[in-house]
């Protein structure tokens, strides 16, 4: 009789989590620090949402062309009003430092995908593909047990845990 592989077996029980005020910068400082590259988040010991390095990317990319506008703005008006670009320029950077104090909860995606203990290793498979995600919560009710990440699954396949075919 062949056993089938269940979130409860393969699911990393030390999960680390973020709290959604961090700020992006920390953010990427833990990652690297845990070698990981996505987490839950958490608020008031709360799971809010999940974040991953994706998602700083983006957020940082639309912010890059949210201050490359608004810079574009203030020297255009500068520029046909004579008045101080230096001035002007001065406004846009606050802008710039501001979208750079950005917190966990401006870029985490809130909506939680997971599954339960009991769920095979294919259903796990088929929600990371159908969702386009990297990782899986394991929870019980609004308790989280684990997490299971893509690394995980392609660890199993090079062991040969699993049957491939």
């Amino acid at each position: 009789m062949r056993m089938t592989i269940q979130a409860r077996d393969i699911m990393e029980p030390e999960v680390h989590t973020v709290d959604a005020d961090l700020s992006l910068a920390l953010l990427e400082d833990f990652l690297l620090r845990h070698r990981i590259s996505g987490t839950p988040v958490v608020e008031h010991g709360r799971l809010v949402g999940v974040v991953s390095r994706s998602d700083i990317v983006r957020t940082q990319s639309l912010d890059r062309a949210l201050a490359g506008i608004v810079s574009e703005f203030y020297r255009s008006i500068a520029e046909e009003s004579g008045e101080n670009v230096a001035s002007q320029w001065a406004q846009s950077q606050d802008v710039s430092a501001h979208l750079a104090r950005r917190k966990i909860r401006d870029a985490m995606t809130p909506e939680l995908i997971a599954v339960r203990p009991d769920a095979s290793i294919q259903e796990i498979a088929c929600v990371m593909r159908d969702r386009h995600i990297h990782r899986v919560l394991v929870t019980d009710g609004d308790a989280l047990l684990g997490i299971v990440t893509s690394s995980t699954l392609v660890q199993l396949i090079a062991d040969g845990r699993v049957r491939t075919a």
